[in-house]
């Protein structure tokens, strides 16, 4: 039986934690270390970067494990990483089934004292699923769909549960910092301060909407959904990368749309959005950009997390209707 991408990565990864334990790549870990005497701190993706930086500023050195251009969903860590991780002092990932790989990953790391942030905690969790694949394709995430977990992981787009994510996020720099306590915990209630104003601009500024319903490229945005009280439908399913939609469910979405009175649909900077282009050109559809936040690139390449979330509320305004 062929391995699938995962079961090579892991052990690739494997072959990497032996060498790292052996002494055999003594020489590349020391001699790549950073010199810095600052905390260093590794967060999975770019939200968690950012809430990392802003309490850690000047503090600490954070990095990213999934590249801004990358799409999350499919990325599988390299060997570098479990170096990477090795020499931090905190990792900080999403939580949620968002990163399938991480208890793995976690095992073949060296450094056990490192402390370890799973920023889903506390977080009250969606529901979520995966929409149905073209028939007879295949789909790498098939034998892997309890990794996943039966919980939706995007959560860092609704700013009250960001709040939550913050709090974990804090909680292991004073951990890891006690020094420097205070320092990190002004910076956190300035950036959950900002998170609060940004609440409060996304439920005034949809308040006046005259329509309820838009269509995503994927199911990424039920807890800005649900916040503010609209309805997504989406393309594909949480995991973007698992396969093309059907023609039926391409017919209902264009139905829909077309019952709805629906006259602008989202694509995302992430992916590539023929099938929102396309329901696009067969219902008149106008596209505008929604953005997940699963990095930055795009239009937004050069925006960080709050410029990124004010950008999508203004869409949002256009796309359900807010006239003022």
């Amino acid at each position: 039986m062929s391995l699938n991408r995962k079961s090579r990565t892991i052990i690739a990864l494997a072959v990497v934690g032996a060498l790292v334990l052996s002494g055999g790549f003594a020489f590349a870990y020391y001699s790549t270390g950073q010199s810095s005497d600052k905390m260093q701190v590794v967060a999975t993706f770019y939200p968690l970067y950012y809430f990392s930086s802003e309490i850690g500023k000047d503090k600490a050195d954070v990095s990213m494990l999934i590249p801004d251009n990358a799409e999350p969903h499919s990325w599988e860590p390299r060997p570098s990483d479990v170096v990477k991780v090795d020499k931090a002092d905190i990792l900080v990932y999403n939580g949620a089934g968002f990163e399938p790989w991480m208890d793995e990953f976690l095992e073949l790391t060296t450094k056990k004292e490192v402390v370890v942030v799973d920023t889903s905690k506390n977080v009250s969790l969606m529901e979520g699923h995966d929409h149905d694949h073209e028939e007879g394709e295949e789909h790498d995430h098939e034998e892997e769909e309890h990794d996943h977990g039966p919980n939706d992981p995007h959560f860092w787009l609704d700013p009250r549960s960001a709040k939550v994510q913050v709090d974990n996020i804090l909680a292991a720099f004073v951990e890891a910092d006690p020094d420097n306590a205070d320092f990190y915990e002004a910076n956190a209630e300035d950036l959950k301060s900002r998170l609060d104003a940004l609440d409060q601009e996304f439920a005034d500024g949809l308040a006046d909407r005259t329509k309820d319903d838009i269509v995503t490229t994927h199911e990424g945005f039920n807890y800005l959904a649900a916040r503010y009280g609209f309805n997504v439908h989406s393309v594909m399913g949480i995991y973007a990368d698992t396969g093309d939609i059907t023609p039926e469910a391409m017919a209902e979405l264009e139905d829909l749309i077309n019952d709805l009175g629906i006259g602008y649909i989202f694509g995302e900077p992430t992916y590539s959005d023929t099938t929102i282009e396309s329901l696009a050109h067969d219902t008149g559809a106008e596209v505008l950009i929604l953005d997940g936040i699963h990095g930055r690139s795009g239009p937004h390449a050069d925006m960080d997390y709050f410029e990124i979330m004010r950008a999508n509320l203004q869409a949002l305004r256009t796309g359900l209707g807010v006239s003022t």
